[in-house]
């Protein structure tokens, strides 16, 4: 288990679990519901082994996942929905962008469209300024 503060809010905890911690099988439940990655309160918990099988566990894929779950806590998320998915995906562009994390940047833009049948210049035009009152604190 790695625990590290956050990349783009250093208030939350990222925490990193392998199959060998003792927290992983409690918590795999919660990875099967949710995803790969999962904000709680103050804490971001990552399915490595789950990321390392779909080779999504390199630096970048973990920034731009880190990020979009940061945007779930400033957006302050208390459910799943489609339109939550899309927010958060288009805050953690707009974070990584403002860190200049490109690679992460591009991974999001890449996946943007495929994961919310929208464009990111679409979403953008009708959501962007709403969504970034709340982002650009932390830009």
């Amino acid at each position: 288990m790695e625990i590290k503060n956050g990349t783009f809010l250093s208030s939350l905890i990222v925490i990193l679990l392998e199959e060998s911690d003792d927290q992983y099988k409690q918590i795999k439940p919660t990875f099967d519901k949710h995803g790969w990655a999962f904000k709680h309160d103050k804490n971001i918990f990552f399915d490595v082994p789950t990321l390392r099988k779909k080779k999504l566990s390199d630096k970048h894929n973990l920034l731009f996942i880190e990020a979009h779950e940061t945007s779930h806590y400033i957006l302050d998320h208390k459910k799943t929905s489609i339109q939550n998915e899309a927010e958060a995906d288009y805050g953690g562009i707009s974070l990584c962008k403002s860190h200049n994390l490109n690679e992460s940047y591009k991974i999001g833009l890449d996946v943007f469209e495929r994961r919310n049948n929208i464009s990111f210049k679409d979403f953008h035009k009708t959501n962007g300024e709403r969504l970034h009152k709340y982002l650009k604190v932390h830009m």
